[in-house]
């Protein structure tokens, strides 16, 4: 998030899912890590984050939400295993050495 600020200050929301947001302490540590960087955390419900099905019909009510259409032709499907989910930013990440400030409990 510290980094996305200066990268990307027009991003603002975090999405996490599945078992870090099913654990109810990451959960609250990273909605407090989030606020303190101007962030919005956004996580499905708890008891959502535990069956990967059920996260796979997340994933697609939001792709539906944000325009994409219902695959009809299923012989024309691409799967793409680990599909990512935005652009992979973690080697510019690793570069820019972001000094972390320290977290109180």
């Amino acid at each position: 998030m510290l980094f996305c600020r200066g990268w990307a200050p027009a991003v603002t929301q975090l999405v996490v899912s599945g078992g870090v947001a099913s654990n109810s302490y990451l959960r609250s540590r990273l909605e407090r890590a989030a606020s303190r960087c101007g962030f919005t955390l956004h996580c499905p419900p708890p008891h959502l984050c535990t069956d990967n099905g059920v996260m796979i019909a997340w994933a697609a009510i939001e792709h539906l939400r944000a325009g994409g259409g219902v695959v009809s032709d299923l012989e024309a499907l691409e799967f793409t295993p680990r599909w990512p989910l935005g652009t992979d930013i973690s080697a510019e990440v690793e570069r820019a050495w972001v000094k972390v400030p320290p977290m109180s409990p």
